[in-house]
């Protein structure tokens, strides 16, 4: 009972709400909704545009504000039939073409991962975490890349060899022995940042 009390105590120091209706919800609902993109701005003239399929998977691309008003405006007009509808589907495998990396609409990504604070004090093998899109900004150069972890949120421009870094990564996981501590460094900047994850 005492345990029971003290829930209680904690949910009423949490909220002023006069009624509470679900003792397990403590967040707000969420935002993403199937056959609709939600956008979320990142910084300057970049958002990540989100949705969810049917089976509640997130599919997300970075786009700029031109190509996410195409893309709304896309989604609204084939309302019900989802990333089938075929000039929906046309736009999304053309922004996906300007994408490094980015989660599949059709089959999700399951690795073998660790989740891990840091790097740790061993061989290890490092793959592009599944949730993180990757876009070069500037079209003309490609000098500078975005990379966005659309579960936390975080993200960061790069450029230089963490750029070589998710490029290489964004072909497949690689090899870091514990004797690479420049490259285990630049590394472990990517995974600070919730970009590359640790495999099992």
């Amino acid at each position: 009972m005492e345990r029971i009390g003290r829930e209680r105590i904690a949910f009423m120091i949490r909220t002023d709400a006069p009624v509470q209706t679900d003792k397990f919800d403590y967040d707000d609902d969420e935002q993403l909704a199937i056959h609709e993109f939600a956008s979320r701005h990142i910084f300057g003239d970049w958002y990540l545009a989100c949705t969810k399929s049917e089976s509640a998977r997130i599919y997300a691309l970075l786009v700029d504000s031109d190509e996410l008003a195409g893309l709304q405006q896309l989604a609204t007009d084939g309302k019900r039939r989802g990333l089938d509808y075929p000039p929906l589907a046309r736009y999304l495998r053309e922004l996906e073409s300007r994408q490094i990396a980015f989660p599949s609409s059709e089959r999700p990504a399951v690795p073998q991962m660790r989740f891990l604070r840091h790097l740790p004090d061993e061989d290890v093998v490092v793959a592009l975490s599944p949730f993180v899109v990757i876009r070069p900004m500037d079209r003309r150069y490609k000098q500078e890349i975005l990379a966005v972890n659309y579960v936390n949120g975080r993200f960061a421009r790069w450029r230089g060899r963490e750029r070589k870094q998710l490029y290489a990564l964004a072909e497949k996981p690689m090899s870091v022995p514990l004797s690479k501590k420049l490259l285990r460094q630049q590394l472990g900047k990517l995974h600070k940042f919730g970009l590359v994850t640790v495999l099992d």
